[in-house]
C-alpha cells in the first residue's frame, strides 16, 4: 500500500504546479527534503531527482513536462481532489474573515468558475468578473473601463468602493458555497481523461481538469 504524502510536502509540490515557487526552488527542496526517499517508491523518487531542472532551452513545453511528472507523483500519494476542495474552502473562509486582498480573491473565484466550477456562477459572474477586469486595468495600465483621467489610485479606490457596496450580498453567496462544500452537496472531483488543450490556472498545462459532483436538489 502506497504511503501518503504529508501535507507540507504536498503543499510544496502544488506550490510549484501553481507557479508560486520557481523551478530552482523546487530543485533545491527536492535535494534537501530527506523524507521524500522514505515516502515515495524508488522509481518515483528517481523520476523526481532525475528531472531536467537545468534544460538550457527553458521553454514552456519543457516546464510543462516537469509539471506533468510532479502531478503524476502527487496523484500516486495524495488526493488531488481533496487538496483542491480544502484550497477552495480556505479561500472562501479567507474572504469571510477579511484575510488577504478581497479583490484578488473575487478575481480567483471568477477564474475558478471559468475553469469548471459552475457552482461559483453567482460569485464569479455577478461579483468577480467586474473586479477581474478592473484588476487587469491596474496591471496593464489600460483604460477600457474607466476614464483615461483615472490614475491607478483612482481605480484601486473604485474597486474597494464597489466591493464595500456589495459586501453583504457577496458574504451571503460565499457562505452558501461553503455550506455546499462542507455538507457534501458539492464535491470537488478531478477529471484527467479529457483533451489536454484546455486552460488550467490560465495556461495550457493540460495537467488535470477541475470538476465537481453536484448533489444539490
Amino acid at each position: 500500500m502506497a504511503k501518503t504524502l504529508p501535507l507540507d510536502i504536498t503543499q510544496i509540490l502544488f506550490a510549484f504546479i501553481e507557479d508560486k515557487i520557481s523551478l530552482r526552488e523546487l530543485e533545491q527542496w527536492v535535494y534537501q527534503e530527506n523524507r521524500l526517499e522514505l515516502i515515495i517508491n524508488a522509481d518515483d523518487y528517481l523520476k523526481l531527482i532525475a528531472l531536467d531542472f537545468r534544460n538550457p532551452k527553458r521553454d514552456s513545453y519543457w516546464h510543462n513536462e516537469i509539471k506533468k511528472t510532479v502531478v503524476a507523483i502527487i496523484d500516486s500519494y495524495a488526493n488531488i481532489a481533496e487538496y483542491e476542495n480544502n484550497k477552495l474552502k480556505s479561500l472562501l473562509n479567507n474572504f469571510l474573515q477579511r484575510e488577504g486582498n478581497l479583490a484578488s480573491l473575487l478575481s480567483q473565484f471568477y477564474d475558478y468558475y471559468c475553469l469548471g466550477y459552475g457552482f461559483l456562477q453567482v460569485i464569479g459572474i455577478d461579483y468577480g468578473l467586474d473586479i477581474a477586469c478592473y484588476l487587469s486595468e491596474l496591471e496593464f495600465n489600460s483604460s477600457n473601463f474607466f476614464p483615461k483621467s483615472y490614475t491607478k489610485e483612482d481605480i484601486a479606490e473604485e474597486i474597494q468602493a464597489q466591493i464595500k457596496h456589495k459586501l453583504t450580498q457577496i458574504d451571503i453567496e460565499v457562505k452558501k458555497v461553503l455550506s455546499w462544500l462542507e455538507s457534501g452537496q458539492i464535491e470537488i472531483a478531478i477529471d484527467k481523461s479529457r483533451d489536454s488543450e484546455e486552460y488550467y490556472y490560465g495556461e495550457l498545462h493540460g495537467l488535470y481538469y477541475l470538476d465537481y459532483i453536484d448533489r444539490r436538489k
